[in-house]
């Protein structure tokens, strides 16, 4: 039981350590105390903090970072060191870990997951679901240009697919960490047979589908973005009725909400 709490404070302490570290280098750092005691444990245990008192072979009394008073057996000390508080280095890994490195010119990969909803004529909400992949090339912050495929639906259950082929311009408006974005999408979308849902016959159409949203953060790897946009695709479905064959010609105008991860 006493390993076990030892074991709690320890990660607590050095959570909570993380957190002061996290918020940079303050204003009055010579408050701050520059150095800290490293405490050793038996099992493998390290406690950082400070110590109150230290009787070897006794007792020991420490206060770790997050407050927490401990009083235990020195005998499960293997050693005890003091190490300096290097705050500026600290606030230096932090402020190169928030800096903005995003790659404002260069190819660019991104792939996005989205539904899609309408109404139909009684006024119930209809919806659908897509994928899609994007490659293309960043030429400055404000403009960038791709070429994307991808899956979608527009009607749970319906059948009604298309798989949508479309180049695509986007930008992002501030260089920010995060910041305001657009993208514009313009192809065509191929129809998809269904014969579980007896369509035999597809043919596609016309893909409009412009959109604005947001880019949370400005690393030079995964970034991620959402979106919110109207879709215009249109498309027909021929479906087999007893004395032949009934055609439906479809416009679909749906409102879209999509998630992408940005490479």
């Amino acid at each position: 039981m006493k390993y076990l709490l030892l074991f709690f404070i320890t990660i607590t302490s050095c959570l909570l350590f993380g957190q002061a570290e996290n918020q940079g280098l303050p204003s009055d750092i010579e408050q701050y105390p520059q150095f800290q005691d490293v405490v050793y444990l038996k099992g493998g245990n390290i406690l950082r903090g400070k110590i109150i008192s230290y009787e070897p072979g006794v007792n020991i009394e420490f206060v770790s970072w997050n407050g927490v008073k401990l009083n235990f057996d020195s005998k499960i000390v293997t050693k005890v060191v003091q190490e300096r508080i290097d705050m500026t280095r600290r606030a230096a890994k932090r402020e190169q870990r928030n800096t903005y490195k995003f790659r404002e010119k260069g190819i660019y990969n991104t792939t996005d997951l989205s539904i899609n909803f309408g109404q139909d004529m009684d006024g119930k909400v209809i919806p659908g679901f897509s994928i899609d992949n994007v490659t293309g090339y960043q030429f400055h912050r404000l403009i960038g240009a791709g070429v994307g495929v991808g899956y979608e639906t527009f009607q749970m259950g319906a059948g009604q697919a298309v798989i949508p082929v479309f180049g695509e311009v986007r930008g992002y408006l501030l260089k920010n960490m995060s910041t305001p974005m657009f993208r514009m999408q313009l192809g065509y979308g191929f129809g998809v047979k269904n014969e579980r849902n007896n369509i035999v016959k597809t043919n596609g159409g016309l893909l409009v589908h412009p959109a604005i949203g947001y880019r949370f953060g400005a690393g030079s790897a995964a970034n991620f973005t959402i979106d919110f946009g109207y879709k215009i695709q249109k498309a027909s479905y021929t479906q087999p009725v007893w004395d032949g064959t009934w055609t439906q010609h479809h416009t679909f105008k749906r409102y879209t909400l999509r998630l992408g991860m940005l490479f």
